[in-house]
Formats: structure tokens, C-alpha cells, sequence
């Protein structure tokens, strides 16, 4: 910490940049990384702080670059993501260097006055010059452009070279938040989408019990109103008793035991209707200070389809037919009867369903049964 402050003041002092101006300007980077909506603004203050004409945050998309973000002039923007991306060799050069190394103008830009892309698209739209950082490893980086036109000094002076090295730090480490929230922003669609396809109620509480999100089985136990409901905004069991568990148990699960140890439990919730009680497994959740709560409906009386187990084990269509006999809990005599077949030939089918399952006893089989219909 001591390191980081000493090197943020040298920058500071070394660019002639106030430390206050520069504290705003990491803001607006780290604000721009958990919304990507705000890097217009984080460029903007980049272009307050260090100069130039015009900027953008860019990202490698295979043989080319797309802009992310800038503050360039409408045709500018329009015309290099319709043809001038293809031919942008200053950030092909970029890619090809280190990870927040500062490139300027004059190494990148100045021998190549005679190109096509100089030419046609930087010279007419004066970003003859400025600076240029890669920020990110792998295939997709993205590289921040600060132009600037060409002028009787290069854009690449001790105090914006100053100014640049103080913030690439920041830079570097705000990508990095940015790809690991899109990273947890797919892994809870992914996440989401699953437990979507649950047939049985998942709700997510915070601790005083308010709704934060549920499945398509959770909004059917919900409309049910039968042993639990919504009540302003939160879930609420119809018995007292219940309610009651059904507090305990969350508090359990989000704020833990006096020593802080969270810890799951399960119960039953009485049903006016008259229906068998659903099962209730209140666990902590994956999200801060939440609760998961998983109601079992045993009046649906889930059954694993014959497809299913085909396409998971590999069983016949015999042996699948048979499985779902074992768990509605019938004997091997049964099951004979029931297809017409000897002991013989049902021992055989269970012994191959053990094999294909993993399993080695009736009960485990069962268990593996249900835990499937899920």
C-alpha cells in the first residue's frame, strides 16, 4: 500500500496533475468498469487529464478491432467500424507488444505516413499522434487510444508520459474487474437458466424473508397459496408454527449460529388444502446475505422419464422400464409379473442397472432415482 501510494504521488508530481483531478479520474475508470455504460465519461476525463482530440476503448475481435467506447467524431467511428478496423496497423502493433507498455505516435504512427490508413482515415480526421496501451492478455485484449493531431511537439511529453504511467495501473486492474463481472454475469445467467428447468420451488430471501428471486415452480407453489404465500413481499408460511420454523431456519442459513456458522435445515409445511405437506430446505445461498429455500412437492410425485434414463445410464428400454418399478417400490416378484418375465431375467436387469448407475444396493438406487427428478 505504502509502494503504490509513493508511486501515485510521483505521478502526480511528475505530471503536474492534482492529486485531486487524478483521484477523480481513477474513479471514473473503476465507475466505467462495473458499468460499462460510463466509459464515455472515463474517456472524457482520461482526455481533461492527458490531452488530445478524440479517444476510445477498443477490443480485438479476431483480425480486427471494434470499438467499445469513444469520443470520436461521428464519422470517424462509423467509417473504421465499416472498413478502417481491417486496416488499423498502429493496433495490430499494440497487440503484438507487452501488456501496459505505453506506445506513442511517433513509434507507431510516424513510420507509416504513407499507408492507406493514415492517409484516408487518421490524417483526415487529425489523430496523427498519441498514446497507446494494450490492457489485457489473450486473443481479445483491449487497447485504450488517446489521439491527438500532429503538432510542432510530439503528444508524447514528460507530463503526459507521467500521467499515463500513474494510471495504467488503474487501468489494468479495472479491465480485469470488467471481464470478471461479465464472467459472473454469464455464470448467473447459466445459473439461473438451470434452476429454471427445476421442477421443484426454489425461492432466494434475504433475511427478513423478502422474495430476491425464484423459479417457475416457486411462482406454482406461490399462486397455490397453499401452506405458503407472498405477503409484502415476503414468504410466508399459513401455519404460525410453520412461520416460525420457517423464520428460525433462514436466520440460520444468513446470519449463522453465534459463532457464525451457517447451517441448513429442513421441515415440513402443513398444507390447508389438505394435501400431503411440502418439504422444506432452507440452505445458505450462493448470494451474500440470502437464504435458498428448496419446497418439495410430494403430491406431484416426480417420476424420472424412460428417455431420460435411456440417455443418462445407457439403459435398455427394458431395464429403464424396471428401474422406475424398483422406485415406486416394488419386489422383483412384482416386477416379474407386471412384465411377464422370470425372477431370473428381472435379477438380470437389476444387476445391469446397478452397473450402468454407479449404485450396489435397492436403496441407493432409489435415492439416485429421485435425486434425477430434480
Amino acid at each position: 500500500m505504502v509502494t503504490h501510494a509513493k508511486t501515485f504521488q510521483r505521478c502526480v508530481d511528475e505530471s503536474m496533475v492534482s492529486i485531486e483531478d487524478f483521484s477523480r479520474l481513477v474513479s471514473d475508470v473503476y465507475t466505467a468498469a462495473a458499468a460499462p455504460g460510463q466509459w464515455e465519461k472515463a474517456l472524457r476525463s482520461i482526455h481533461h487529464t492527458v490531452g488530445g482530440t478524440a479517444g476510445a476503448l477498443l477490443r480485438c475481435d479476431g483480425p480486427f478491432w471494434s470499438i467499445e467506447s469513444s469520443i470520436l467524431p461521428a464519422d470517424a467511428a462509423c467509417s473504421y467500424a465499416t472498413h478502417y478496423c481491417h486496416t488499423d496497423h498502429v493496433l495490430a502493433e499494440v497487440q503484438r507488444g507487452a501488456v501496459g507498455t505505453i506506445r506513442t505516435g511517433a513509434e507507431l504512427i510516424d513510420p507509416y505516413r504513407h499507408s492507406a490508413f493514415y492517409t484516408e482515415w487518421l490524417h483526415p480526421h487529425r489523430l496523427d499522434d498519441g498514446l497507446f496501451v494494450r490492457l489485457g492478455d489473450g486473443c481479445q485484449p483491449r487497447c485504450l487510444a488517446i489521439w491527438s493531431p500532429r503538432l510542432t511537439v510530439s503528444f508524447d511529453t514528460p507530463e503526459r508520459m507521467a500521467a499515463m504511467r500513474g494510471l495504467v495501473p488503474h487501468l489494468l486492474r479495472a479491465n480485469r474487474i470488467r471481464d470478471d463481472l461479465a464472467a459472473l454475469k454469464d455464470h448467473t445467467d447459466d445459473l439461473a437458466s438451470a434452476i429454471g428447468t427445476v421442477r421443484h420451488g426454489i425461492f432466494v430471501v434475504d433475511r427478513n424473508h423478502r422474495l430476491v428471486t425464484m423459479n417457475s415452480g416457486a411462482e406454482r407453489i406461490l399462486r397455490a397459496e397453499d401452506g405458503l404465500c407472498l405477503r409484502s413481499s415476503r414468504v410466508v408460511a399459513a401455519h404460525p408454527s410453520v412461520d416460525r420454523e420457517l423464520r428460525s431456519a433462514i436466520a440460520a442459513a444468513v446470519t449463522g449460529s453465534p459463532c457464525g456458522v451457517q447451517g441448513a435445515q429442513s421441515f415440513t409445511c402443513l398444507r390447508p388444502s389438505g394435501k400431503r405437506p411440502y418439504v422444506v430446505h432452507v440452505l445458505p445461498s450462493y448470494r451474500r446475505a440470502t437464504a435458498l429455500l428448496l419446497v418439495v412437492d410430494p403430491a406431484e410425485e416426480p417420476e424420472p422419464a424412460i428417455a431420460l434414463l435411456r440417455r443418462l445410464y445407457r439403459l435398455t428400454e427394458t431395464e429403464a422400464e424396471v428401474a422406475l418399478h424398483v422406485m415406486h417400490g416394488s419386489d422383483v416378484k412384482q416386477i416379474a409379473e407386471l412384465l411377464s418375465v422370470s425372477l431370473a431375467t428381472v435379477r438380470t436387469h437389476v444387476q445391469h442397472i446397478f452397473d450402468k448407475t454407479g449404485t450396489h444396493r435397492q436403496a441407493e438406487l432409489v435415492h439416485l432415482l429421485h435425486v434425477v427428478t430434480l
